[in-house]
């Protein structure tokens, strides 16, 4: 099996504790786990979910580009930071043009004891790639996504 866009059910909620996750970063959430973004790999008991948003200080009640994302791995949990580059004429790199562009900024922790920074950078690039235009929302067909490591060190 591998990474699956999809709904999150209640079982997963339980098993998770993925509301207790996502209202720690947005207390005043009204929506339902059912509609949060993330993508998951039951098989290796791993998920990625987009849990956080930074407001734009110059912008009243407009956010950043950039947002926090937990990463579960067979217990651990990451912390995630990543930051997006959509463009519509498309970014070139190695000569491959990619719909979205996401930017690894910060992991926390930076490894844990079952993965090496590399292996977390690894499955958050399939986890983004399945994730795609939209996660379970919105799809395109051969749209291109690439994660670009921003870490210092």
């Amino acid at each position: 099996m591998a990474f699956e866009n999809a709904i999150i059910t209640k079982e997963d909620d339980k098993k998770y504790k993925l509301t207790k996750i996502f209202l720690k970063y947005n207390p005043y959430d009204k929506g339902l786990p059912d509609q949060w973004y993330w993508v998951i790999d039951r098989e290796r008991d791993c998920w990625l979910m987009k849990t956080g948003f930074f407001p734009d200080p110059e912008v009243d009640h407009g956010y950043l580009s950039k947002t926090l994302w937990t990463l579960y791995y067979q217990g651990s949990i990451i912390k995630v930071i990543l930051d997006i580059e959509l463009d519509e004429k498309k970014e070139i790199i190695d000569s491959i043009k990619y719909n979205t562009v996401w930017y690894l900024l910060e992991l926390h922790p930076i490894r844990t004891f079952r993965l090496k920074t590399q292996d977390i950078i690894d499955l958050l690039a399939e986890a983004l790639d399945v994730f795609g235009l939209d996660g379970a929302w919105d799809q395109a067909p051969n749209f291109k996504v690439k994660l670009v490591s921003k870490l210092k060190g």
